[in-house]
């Protein structure tokens, strides 16, 4: 079976929600379940400025 890896943002409204988020993870793994799929792992990160973090 073919793995799917999905970058994705949070919105201002996913941030003031952000407490629920396990709970929402709980459901997205559900319905994969219903569709034949697997939610296999789920990662959160954080990026810290403007993503220009070089060194000079």
């Amino acid at each position: 079976m073919p793995t799917y890896v999905t970058l994705l943002n949070y919105t201002e409204q996913g941030i003031s929600t952000i407490e629920s988020s396990p709970s929402r993870i709980e459901s997205a793994k559900e319905l994969a379940a219903d569709l034949g799929g697997e939610f296999r792992d789920f990662y959160l990160t954080f990026q810290c400025g403007s993503g220009n973090n070089r060194a000079a």
